[in-house]
């Protein structure tokens, strides 16, 4: 099977390969979801002439690039290496997970190039990530290259966004240079790329909905309390999708397994085609739903944690959110799923529940600021680098826990 480059992917290749040939510090590119990294990753590996060692951060993203990677290589020369799938093969080029690989640094000794696809996500450079790219040239990609970092002064924890080379870790300092390439959703929308979204917000009350003690993310008790309250309402908006012919392959994001399962229990009390998928369904069930979902054999897929980063389903037409977030990162990912073309998709439906479309935007509102592109996040035009996320009250906080334990001593 032959394989050829998007114009803009081309660009993006030569760019990068350019860059090697002088360039020692890490590289670091913000592309769009939806962009075709996983070709551009087997691209840059096949042409740099580098040994090179492909990160990722799940089974699907391990499949997906090593996939990618045989077509352009012609299977030769390529290895995988993942405990999910069960294969530890070292090849010239090889895609690893790196949960299995920084168990046996000493297999990656040699390896000139480290590409981290989807860096943004668990890759560590203070824990297992950071193992792997000593004394070598370091490629990272991402749609969203930005994260989270917080700070403690005197009672109070604030937790802020920022740009991913203005976050500093303890091992590696400061890794990442400001981003060398970036290509928004906005230019690829336009030129016909990437499958347009039409958006429905509908948000419930997320008031009561509390923050962990880091202050990056809402706890889980409190997203299963909200999301106990609107499964009745989430089974009518899908249920409206599919009379209203806007769901032919749809997705359905929530907090927790438990979440999943209840919901799962009331669509099929209604007669609806839908199945769950979470961390605790077993690999070859899960793997089953997934598959029979892209086959069209499964018009719904009930997930948490499963169908976001890297998930490649371009019949996906729509989405129904019942996950609050205080992560800019999931949030974008989310909506992500639904920026693949396909022949028999002319637009993507976006059913919003939550909070989230009102605090973040949409895809096209937001993009990496006009500044060389690296200082600045903008959300509808307005620089959001360094915005507060929360701010806790740790002395309060610890006085409710301390109340909390206190009763459960007594009963």
């Amino acid at each position: 099977m032959s394989y050829s480059l998007r114009p803009y992917q081309q660009e993006c290749a030569d760019f990068v390969l350019d860059k090697l040939k002088t360039y020692k510090a890490p590289i670091l590119l913000n592309l769009s979801c939806a962009y075709g990294k996983s070709f551009l990753i087997a691209d840059i590996a096949k042409r740099s002439g580098m040994k090179t060692l492909i990160l990722t951060i799940s089974k699907e993203l391990c499949e997906q690039d090593f996939a990618k990677l045989s077509i352009v290589m012609d299977g030769q020369g390529v290895g995988m290496y993942s405990a999910s799938w069960g294969r530890k093969e070292t090849e010239y080029l090889t895609v690893a997970t790196v949960q299995s690989a920084y168990k046996h640094p000493e297999l990656w000794q040699d390896y000139e190039l480290v590409i981290a696809d989807e860096v943004d996500a668990s890759f560590n450079l203070d824990g297992m990530f950071g193992t792997l790219v000593d004394n070598k040239k370091v490629i990272g990609l991402s749609a969203t290259c930005y994260g989270t970092v917080g700070s403690r002064q005197g009672r109070w924890f604030t937790t802020k966004l920022w740009v991913l080379h203005k976050i500093k870790s303890k091992t590696h300092g400061w890794f990442w240079q400001p981003i060398a390439y970036n290509t928004s959703e906005n230019e690829l929308l336009a030129k016909g790329y990437l499958c347009p979204i039409k958006y429905f917000s509908s948000p419930t009350d997320c008031s009561l909905l509390k923050m962990t003690s880091n202050g990056s993310e809402y706890t889980l008790e409190s997203l299963e309390d909200w999301t106990d309250h609107i499964f009745m309402r989430a089974i009518q908006v899908m249920q409206g999708a599919e009379k209203n012919g806007m769901c032919h392959s749809g997705l359905v994001f929530l907090p927790s397994v438990e979440s999943c399962i209840a919901l799962e229990c009331l669509c099929q009390q209604c007669g609806m085609d839908a199945k769950a998928v979470h961390y605790k369904t077993p690999a070859k069930e899960r793997d089953e739903i997934i598959e029979a979902h892209k086959n069209g054999k499964l018009k719904w897929i009930i997930n948490q944690g499963v169908c976001c980063r890297g998930f490649d389903s371009p019949k996906t037409d729509c989405i129904v959110n019942l996950r609050p977030t205080c992560s800019l990162r999931l949030h974008r990912q989310i909506m992500g799923r639904l920026l693949r073309v396909h022949p028999d998709k002319k637009i993507g439906y976006f059913f919003d529940l939550t909070n989230n479309l009102e605090r973040w935007g949409r895809v096209e509102d937001v993009e990496m600021g006009k500044n060389g592109w690296q200082d600045t996040i903008l959300l509808r035009g307005k620089d959001i680098s360094g915005m507060e996320i929360s701010k806790i009250n740790v002395s309060r906080l610890r006085t409710r826990e301390d109340e909390e334990n206190t009763t459960r001593r007594r009963f």
